[in-house]
């Protein structure tokens, strides 16, 4: 029972996380038809950890969610190439750690850890298009810049491909 549980909560972790990239490129979207920009933040990323804070792991975050944060940090910040953000979001009535990667362009990365450092979701991402795969899989796609199969027509499938 509990397995199955835990299989929710992943999955409604997992769901949150879609609706928020779909609602925040959505409405970027609508601000960019009507001919302006728009400043709001992605609620996965509006209050996120200080790098100091994520180096001395002050605040208890999960060494497999600093794991995370730092395999970003080196392979896509240090690279000068985008940019990672590690943050405390409540989800699903659970603390959950959120590192979102995005690039200079519009592809990124999405992984969640709970505070044991369960891994509840990671996923290559464009725009609001969202692929949930393995954490090996889709931190390999940092170094090779590839698309899983189910996001190889997100040209025609992303709000901005209409």
């Amino acid at each position: 029972m509990a397995h199955h549980t835990i299989d929710e909560s992943a999955a409604s972790v997992r769901q949150f996380c879609e609706t928020e990239l779909k609602t925040y490129w959505q409405k970027k979207y609508s601000a960019y038809c009507e001919g302006h920009e728009t400043d709001i933040p992605l609620s996965l990323c509006q209050t996120p950890l200080p790098p100091l804070q994520i180096s001395q792991n002050r605040d208890g975050i999960p060494q497999r969610a600093l794991d995370a944060y730092k395999f970003y940090d080196e392979h896509v910040m240090q690279q000068d190439w985008g940019s990672v953000t590690l943050a405390r979001v409540a989800i699903a009535d659970q603390d959950t750690y959120v590192i979102r990667v995005t690039t200079d362009g519009d592809d990124g990365w999405l992984e969640v850890f709970d505070p044991t450092g369960k891994v509840l979701g990671a996923a290559r991402t464009y725009l609001e298009l969202v692929s949930w795969g393995e954490i090996k899989a889709i931190r390999a796609a940092v170094d090779t810049g590839e698309y899983p199969a189910e996001l190889e027509a997100r040209l025609d499938s992303t709000l901005w491909g209409r």
